[in-house]
């Protein structure tokens, strides 16, 4: 019995191949065709058994079912590709393109938030500010993943320096201490800093790129000074 039954999985697996190939030929260049469909409407017109059709396609006996429903009510336009089933995305390709753009070219701030970065929730409140959509923070953030995006913790990079000014600083002071009166007394003064910057939280950001954070000017901190 089990030796019949593999001789017969093969044979349907030899037929499903040839009846595939030849619904391959159906497909021309303004038209999306789903070859799996015709075979299943081949066989289940051979009067096969719908788990059996499972068997050999590898698929499951409900979208047997839902195919052959479709080609009874549709003939062969059953064989066309469609959208998969299943609900439709809360926020549509607009509301995404803007969630992308607000993420990686936008700050917080620049919308009334005292927020350094954006949160879902943060995100979820500016699309309905903008486009009147209201969403939860668990749609934003599937919506986020889509989109390629990760919740890492951002690079920190200082300021732009400018060398040609501390130079001409430096030169300053070299020229003052070489032109010093003798009744005068140069005092060497150095310092050091004791960093209060807040912990960087993680930001939404593209996937295998970190975002970088642009630290201010004047940070919090302590300085401890002396001269000799």
């Amino acid at each position: 019995m089990y030796v019949f039954f593999v001789m017969r999985r093969r044979v349907l697996f030899g037929i499903a191949l040839l009846v595939m190939i030849l619904a391959g030929s159906i497909a021309s260049a303004d038209r999306d065709v789903r070859p799996s469909h015709a075979v299943v409407c081949v066989l289940v017109a051979d009067k096969l058994k719908a788990a059996e059709i499972a068997a050999v396609l590898y698929c499951s006996r409900t979208t047997v079912y839902a195919v052959a429903q479709r080609f009874s009510k549709q003939k062969e336009k059953a064989f066309d590709d469609r959208t998969p089933r299943g609900p439709v995305p809360a926020l549509d390709a607009s509301a995404c393109q803007r969630l992308e753009h607000l993420v990686e070219q936008e700050v917080p701030r620049e919308h009334g938030f005292n927020r350094s970065r954006w949160t879902c929730a943060v995100l979820a409140a500016q699309l309905l500010k903008e486009q009147g959509v209201k969403v939860c923070t668990e749609t934003v953030q599937r919506a986020l993943h889509r989109l390629k995006l990760r919740w890492r913790r951002p690079r920190p990079v200082p300021p732009e320096k400018y060398p040609e000014e501390k130079k001409q600083r430096l030169l300053e002071i070299l020229r003052l201490l070489v032109t010093m009166p003798g009744d005068e007394v140069a005092i060497f003064h150095d310092e050091t800093e004791v960093h209060l910057n807040p912990k960087i939280g993680f930001a939404w950001m593209r996937q295998g790129h970190q975002k970088l954070l642009l630290t201010p000017g004047k940070n919090r901190k302590a300085v401890l000074s002396g001269g000799v």
